[in-house]
């Protein structure tokens, strides 16, 4: 949230849909009721992603939605020009760094509270290989 503000974004809404596909389109008919010029949205994950494009494409709208978790209905929505992004993590790194860390811990070792496994920005350039 401090990254988005310190770039200028204007924060109109911050609500749960419980990573439910359903309930995020419904969280955002209200969010585009009550804000009918949003530019952007961001997602925890790409079912509410994808819950919020299907509100945002009944309301005639074109708003760039970004997801999190590169599904592969995400990206075929990336695809076919609806959703705009979604960040892959990497699976491999977390069950990776995940044991490495849990046998530092073991042996008493101190480990660090933040251990980035990875990400990257899947969009139009790069979606074929996760639909």
């Amino acid at each position: 949230m401090d990254a988005m503000k310190a770039a200028g974004l204007t924060i109109v809404a911050q609500q749960p849909a419980n990573s439910l596909r359903d309930l995020a389109q419904t969280v955002m008919e209200n969010i585009l009721t009550a804000n009918p010029d949003v530019a952007a949205v961001f997602a925890s994950n790409d079912l509410m992603a994808l819950g919020a494009m299907e509100a945002i494409k009944a309301a005639k709208k074109k708003v760039i939605v970004v997801g999190f978790d590169a599904n592969p209905d995400a990206a075929k929505s990336i695809l076919a020009g609806e959703m705009s992004a979604s960040i892959a993590q990497s699976p491999y790194n977390m069950g990776k760094f995940g044991v490495e860390n849990a046998v530092k811990v073991l042996k008493g070792e101190t480990i660090s509270k933040r251990i980035d496994t990875g990400t990257l920005l899947v969009d139009k350039s790069n979606a074929d290989k996760y639909k």
